[in-house]
């Protein structure tokens, strides 16, 4: 391709806001550009002004210009955990958190009333109520292979894997290694007492 040939496919892409200058070796190689919006220089692939999908110039000045229009209005917000003041684009009707582990802090059980609507429905009382239930009922150890070194680390499976039935004879008191094989579905519980591969 000549100079002129290159410079007219990029006049066209562009509509005209960059020129080409040197460099040209093939689609992947560096060029040297002229923006005539900014008058600046820069260096870009040919093939990625080629497959713009914007009809516009791929200097950096033009593409500050693009991003300064797209931005939104930032509205200022008070965070509902810590009280901070920051600014959100898009404020929630709910809540609002300044950072992720405001959001996390609010979502656990000790910060109170006012955050009961971000928590699952299973947490607090009902997971303790049906935990309670089964190690007031069951020995203390896995019910498949009979670990009981620390029993804070023993979990209690819903044996039809509906989380909101927690009947006595629902539930079941395993190990995290045999709990793990079931709610992956790859084994299944027989007689509750053992975990065959399905």
């Amino acid at each position: 391709m000549t100079t002129e040939q290159i410079n007219k496919k990029i006049e066209a892409v562009t509509n005209g806001e960059t020129s080409y200058i040197s460099g040209y070796e093939g689609r992947y190689s560096k060029i040297k550009c002229y923006c005539n919006v900014h008058k600046y220089e820069f260096e870009i692939t040919f093939d990625t002004i080629m497959h713009r999908t914007e009809n516009n110039c791929s200097c950096p000045k033009c593409k500050e210009d693009r991003l300064n229009k797209r931005k939104l209005p930032r509205q200022k917000v008070t965070c509902d955990y810590c009280g901070k003041e920051f600014e959100k684009v898009y404020p929630n009707k709910g809540f609002n958190f300044c950072c992720r582990e405001c959001k996390d802090k609010a979502q656990k059980l000790e910060s109170g009333e006012k955050f009961k609507s971000l928590r699952p429905h299973h947490y607090g009382t009902e997971t303790k109520e049906y935990r309670l239930k089964a190690f007031n009922t069951y020995p203390h150890k896995c019910a498949v292979c009979g670990w009981n070194e620390d029993e804070d680390i023993l979990e209690v499976h819903h044996i039809d894997s509906n989380r909101s039935n927690n009947s006595l004879n629902n539930l079941i008191i395993l190990c995290p290694n045999c709990h793990r094989k079931l709610t992956f579905h790859k084994y299944k519980l027989v007689d509750r007492t053992k975990i065959v591969k399905i």
